[in-house]
């Protein structure tokens, strides 16, 4: 029994090998040159959860096996110490295993269901007939060679989000020019390390710059051989634009005789906080950092010579290149509205040379465009009667969940929530599951613990559903 995991990301890797030790054989598609690809870009950064919460038990099992040791109990990794410690290690034991075939620098294109066409053979809920066709997987390697498999008994997608990041405008839309700043300064923002040389002056990155690391250099200009600060704007308000500001305080406390300037745009309204704080915090290094960003938005804890304007209420209408005279270098500006002390509207204007889009992420379904798949979830007045039957479940439990925390910190503590079952990770497609970040639809409340659980309950199922076939 052949079933195809896409993404090699965390949990990818944690289903494939549950998967093997359950007796399937397994396609692991990774589109990244390298297993936890996506990890890779944030591996500077620190997760908020222990190593108790990140390793699953067959994991560590198969770490055994190799004779690994475990990941050192309560530490914190980075994303480079985890791959390190633990996903390239569960690489390591797929690759040794008859039962596992890994595919690298290969996307998934489509995937269909036999010879049928989307709206064939669906019957009535809880009747199945599609499943009496396996499923075939366009596969793309290094970019241009086509390959087609045939004789899929089930799909797991694992491929997450992060490499689908949400547009910064006004109710999640493009802000005018963002589409085109994307291609123009982002090839910048996204080159490999150490491409960042004069007179290249406007970066524009969707996700978590290494501001220490690699992309330094972005951040620090250098030109004439006269160090100083570039001007940053972040947009957003989640945990990331949080580490992002932590990162840029170290900078500055590096740097102390240069002075640094820092527009941080929020759509959190005057008044509040820019995050809740939770009582009791499970998750120290999550406490630690909500606690610092809130600090650096009164105006506190940030050294002298760095400067964070805070814009409250912020709606995001366009985004431009200005030119110097000349033609070459110059800035960027971001135009929109935000909201005074008095919770006025006012007109934006920001002038910049990096900008930092850190407004979340969504999952892309197109790979399963030929499936019956998931939709997006309902709105809340609907929820309670559509969970089970809508299929995107998961992401509406979520959002259920959130509704009845009614706004407070516990709607954003991802230890309260209750971890899903069977029946939420099912879809209309028989036999095919999202797992891991992407269930979680723009939910970004999800936990590596919670992915450990959802793996199990799905390869149960399939052990169940293909008892009489698995060898």
């Amino acid at each position: 029994m052949k079933v195809l995991v896409v993404g090699g990301g965390p949990i990818g890797l944690e289903a494939a090998v549950l998967l093997v030790k359950t007796g399937f054989e397994v396609l692991l598609v990774e589109r990244g040159s390298m297993l936890a690809a996506s990890v890779h870009l944030w591996r500077h950064v620190h997760l908020f959860s222990s190593n108790d919460l990140n390793c699953s038990t067959w994991g560590l099992h198969a770490l055994s096996e190799l004779g690994d040791d475990a990941p050192i109990s309560g530490g914190h990794p980075t994303g480079s110490h985890y791959i390190e410690s633990y996903l390239s290690r569960l690489g390591a034991w797929l690759a040794s295993q008859p039962l596992c075939t890994i595919c690298l620098n290969t996307t998934v294109d489509a995937i269909s269901r036999g010879g049928l066409l989307k709206n064939e053979q669906v019957k009535a809920a809880g009747e199945h007939a599609r499943d009496e066709q396996p499923f075939e997987a366009l596969l793309v390697k290094d970019g241009h060679e086509e390959v087609r498999v045939r004789g899929i008994s089930a799909v797991l997608d694992c491929s997450g989000t992060y490499l689908n990041p949400n547009f910064l405008g006004r109710g999640g839309a493009p802000a005018l020019g963002e589409r085109s700043l994307r291609s123009s300064a982002s090839q910048l923002a996204e080159s490999s390390p150490g491409a960042y040389e004069e007179p290249a002056s406007r970066f524009f990155f969707r996700g978590l710059p290494d501001v220490l690391g690699d992309r330094r250099a972005a951040f620090v200009a250098s030109g004439g051989g006269v160090a100083k600060f570039r001007r940053v704007a972040i947009v957003g308000c989640g945990y990331s634009a949080a580490t992002v500001l932590l990162q840029l305080r170290e900078l500055a406390m590096q740097m102390p005789d240069l002075p640094l300037e820092v527009d941080w745009m929020l759509r959190r309204e005057v008044g509040k906080e820019p995050y809740a704080p939770i009582s009791n915090d499970p998750l120290p290094t999550r406490a630690s950092l909500i606690n610092m960003a809130n600090a650096i938005a009164r105006g506190d804890g940030c050294p002298a010579n760095m400067t964070v304007r805070t814009h409250r209420g912020c709606a995001i209408d366009e985004l431009s290149i200005i030119p110097n005279s000349d033609g070459t270098g110059g800035c960027l500006q971001l135009m929109g509205e935000e909201r005074d002390e008095a919770n006025a509207e006012q007109p934006m204007n920001v002038l910049t040379d990096v900008i930092v889009s850190v407004v979340g992420y969504r999952p892309d379904m197109e790979l399963s465009r030929e499936l019956q798949e998931p939709a997006p979830p309902p709105p809340p007045s609907r929820i309670a009667a559509a969970r089970g039957a809508r299929p995107m479940a998961l992401a509406s439990s979520l959002l259920s969940q959130r509704i009845a925390a009614k706004g407070t910190a516990a709607a954003g503590d991802c230890l309260q929530q209750k971890s899903a079952g069977a029946e939420l990770l099912a879809t209309p497609e028989p036999h095919f599951y999202l797992l891991g970040s992407k269930a979680y639809g723009r939910h970004s409340s999800f936990l590596l613990k919670h992915g450990h659980d959802h793996v199990k309950a799905v390869v149960d199922m399939l052990q169940k559903d293909f008892a009489e076939e698995i060898p």
